[in-house]
């Protein structure tokens, strides 16, 4: 009974030991908006993030690597002059 006793804490040990290391958490990103600003929509397209702002009657969409959450593009969207709101 004893040999077995020692084979089961044997056996725990050595899984506690030979754990797979815990990821780390990771780091919270922020996206800083203009005052006033308010997100209009957010979409992931594979490995891209896409967060369309609208500031000041202005509409912007940023592009973010979905991976490390880095900026990748920007597109401002205007209307062409003398057409109609977009609303």
């Amino acid at each position: 009974m004893g040999v077995g006793f020692l084979a089961v804490m044997s056996v725990i040990a050595y899984r506690v030991v030979k754990a797979p290391p815990r990821a780390a958490a990771a780091a919270p990103k922020v996206l800083a908006l203009p005052a006033g600003a308010k997100v209009l929509s957010t979409t992931a397209d594979g490995g891209r993030l896409l967060v369309t702002i609208e500031a000041g009657g202005r509409t912007v969409v940023h592009v973010f690597d979905a991976g490390t959450l880095a900026e990748t593009g920007r597109l401002d969207i205007t209307p062409a002059p003398g057409a109609p709101p977009l609303r």
